[in-house]
């Protein structure tokens, strides 16, 4: 049979992410044998440190003992929790957030077809439906991103702080 591939896991691409743990740091002995195909629950990246395909990263932020990938360069790993709260309120759900300066300090270019690259077992790019080339130049709410540097998670141009952002 053609066309048929064992998925060992690995290549996918986390970029520009916030990952927010629940405080408790996962250790060796809960990490186990992370070579093993199996449910690996945690929070963060690290649960792909066993598996035979490289995973792609860069520009994510790690709050609350969530961990990275640990060939991940240049991490930004923060020990503050972020407060992280869905309010509804009038029908409409703002979600608040607590920030720190080293949300700013993280960030890498926008991912687009060149930074990812070429998925592993089909060989073929990232892009749009009609062969374009996938630029991610916008955020959750439509607002143009920092090509550059954008702020990791889903909205641009947070500041420290609280933050307040209307999600629907």
């Amino acid at each position: 049979m053609a066309g048929l591939a064992r998925i060992q896991g690995g290549d996918d691409r986390f970029y520009n992410n916030l990952f927010i743990g629940d405080g408790q740091v996962t250790g060796p002995v809960q990490k186990g044998d992370l070579k093993a195909l199996r449910w690996i629950s945690g929070y963060g990246l690290w649960g792909y440190d066993g598996r035979s395909l490289p995973l792609h990263t860069g520009g994510n932020v790690y709050c609350r003992a969530a961990q990275p990938y640990a060939n991940e360069i240049g991490p930004v790993v923060e020990s503050i929790d972020p407060q992280l709260r869905l309010i509804q309120s009038g029908g409409q759900y703002v979600l608040h957030l607590q920030t720190s300066a080293a949300i700013m300090r993280a960030g890498v270019a926008c991912p687009g077809t060149a930074t990812l690259g070429r998925a592993q077992i089909p060989n073929l790019p990232y892009e749009n439906a009609d062969g374009s080339p996938l630029e991610l130049v916008r955020d959750y709410s439509g607002r143009k991103r920092n090509g550059a540097r954008p702020t990791p998670g889903p909205f641009e141009n947070l500041k420290a702080g609280e933050i307040k952002v209307k999600v629907w």
